[in-house]
């Protein structure tokens, strides 16, 4: 599982995290002049390397303590920590009162659940349904569906720190006309012609 990026929205971790890629830019910038410099006698070459491997075991216990990783470019990304499990046994129906979304609490997961994540789409990408749901729920009901309309859902588990689970298998559903929304709208339609039909009976008699 590949972690999103808790720090996508900024703050001062984001400066942080900007300070450090700065820090490993400027730090291979000094060993390519330190290389350069150390061209012209053997001393400089070996005063290069010690001091490279002095910042290279420096650098190396900050990122362990601070839990970040370093990518091939030498950029610093900061990781969410464990990913836990999806959740299980997705399933989703449609009544009157909408599209029922339920699911069920991962067998196992190596960290604990946070929230729910649940996705939709009909084409194109994938876009969050709504606002994450806590990990006491095991169900969500979509209100505003459109009708006709074939629907996808997927899940995702997460943990306290942001890190997301894999995607759950994808659901499919096609909406028919059994919405609440639909069953007004019909109600309204069967009254009005119940009530045309006694306004005519009145005249008549």
């Amino acid at each position: 599982m590949t972690s999103r990026d808790p720090l996508r929205a900024g703050g001062v971790e984001h400066v942080w995290r900007r300070l450090l890629c700065s820090v490993y830019d400027c730090y291979f910038l000094v060993l390519y002049y330190m290389y350069c410099i150390s061209r012209i006698g053997v001393h400089l070459l070996l005063r290069a390397f010690v001091v490279s491997l002095e910042m290279f075991v420096f650098f190396y216990h900050l990122t362990r303590v601070c839990g970040l990783s370093v990518t091939s470019r030498g950029c610093v990304t900061v990781t969410a920590g464990p990913s836990p499990n999806p959740p299980s046994n997705v399933s989703v129906w449609q009544t009157r009162e909408g599209v029922h979304i339920a699911w069920q609490p991962p067998t196992y997961s190596p960290v604990t659940v946070h929230q729910y994540v649940i996705e939709y789409r009909t084409v194109g990408q994938w876009v969050p349904l709504n606002e994450p749901q806590d990990a006491e729920n095991s169900e969500y009901i979509w209100k505003t569906v459109s009708r006709g309309a074939e629907y996808k859902f997927r899940l995702r588990s997460r943990s306290s720190t942001g890190a997301e689970s894999e995607p759950t298998r994808v659901v499919s559903l096609t909406t028919t006309g059994t919405t609440t929304a639909f069953f007004c709208r019909s109600l309204v339609h069967q009254c009005s012609a119940l009530a045309t039909i006694i306004v005519s009976l009145c005249v008549v008699m």
